[in-house]
């Protein structure tokens, strides 16, 4: 059963490679037969466990199904903390990328479907020859085996801090949109937790540089509420273009007006409550000491947003 099964999954990446040399259509349903392979083989395929090791008494309870759950659970944590290698062909790799003289073994149908950048580039290249090796000058080899470790299935490897830059930049030059996606996702993620004024105009500044709008409106709502003189002192603020720096100080001047109307009509409230009903506790036409106390409140509660 397990020769047939990894006969399958063989046959279907030499169908894809197929479509790739000849056909060139039908990607979908290329995709479609890749990720409908069953899972063991294509732990196999990609070279996550060793079969003989799999196949040893252990492994060969009374329950397939709960034996078969077990492995997968087990093999996929193993995935996550042993990363894929991409420094020998296996077999689902059919080209070698040159970065910076080092070469880098990748599957041409993934890279094909995640980018249709990458797509172009491998189908002009094979009507000039067949194609084995494909140098990608100016990247860096640390950034392209990050970009690779980010778009595998198999591995997946986080967005962060360290890597959410390098990765939006591959993302927009090579248009995967899906890893741009989890790209913004983080950036969003780090406004939405109140980080610095710095990092809001770092942040801003990415949105800016890569036509984020979504993420650029966030930016400018998180700096708008810090204070004039700690947006000035930020690093990278006086290099934003002046329409920025006025919707930032536009939306902050709307932020006061809303704050001070809120105010305004709370104080009119109370005014009205107290002579009314707190005639005898009254200083002339000052408010009692408990009503003005509840306007206090509205109004530090309103100008504390402000910061």
């Amino acid at each position: 059963m397990g020769d047939r099964q990894q006969s399958t999954a063989e046959e279907i990446f030499k169908e894809g490679r197929l479509y790739l040399d000849k056909n060139r259509e039908n990607w979908e349903l290329v995709e479609q037969k890749i990720l409908s392979l069953d899972a063991d083989t294509c732990y196999r395929e990609h070279g996550w466990e060793d079969i003989k090791t799999r196949c040893n008494g252990s492994e060969l309870g009374d329950s397939p199904r709960a034996t078969r759950t077990s492995s997968i659970q087990s093999l996929t944590e193993k995935s996550r903390n042993s990363p894929r290698t991409f420094f020998q062909a296996n077999d689902t790799s059919d080209l070698r990328l040159s970065v910076e003289g080092k070469p880098l073994y990748v599957s041409r149908i993934l890279l094909s479907i995640v980018s249709p950048v990458l797509k172009d580039m491998f189908d002009k290249r094979s009507k000039e020859q067949a194609i084995i090796e494909i140098p990608l000058p100016g990247q860096t080899y640390s950034d392209i085996l990050e970009f690779l470790e980010c778009i595998y299935p198999d591995s997946l490897k986080p967005i962060s801090d360290e890597n959410v830059h390098a990765m939006l930049r591959l993302a927009d030059e090579f248009k995967v949109k899906t890893l741009r996606e989890r790209c913004v996702a983080f950036l969003k993620l780090q406004l939405e937790n109140n980080c610095s004024s710095d990092r809001i105009i770092e942040i801003l500044t990415t949105s800016i540089n890569y036509d984020l709008e979504e993420l650029q409106q966030l930016s400018t709502d998180m700096a708008c509420r810090a204070s004039s003189e700690e947006l000035e002192n930020v690093p990278g603020f006086s290099d934003l273009c002046d329409d920025i720096t006025s919707d930032i100080f536009k939306k902050r001047l709307k932020l006061f007006e809303e704050a001070g109307r809120k105010i305004r009509k709370r104080l009119k409230e109370a005014e009205t409550h107290c002579s009314l009903y707190h005639k005898n506790e009254r200083w002339g036409d000052n408010l009692c000491n408990k009503c003005l106390a509840g306007v206090g409140k509205v109004s530090a509660y309103e100008i504390e947003k402000l910061f």
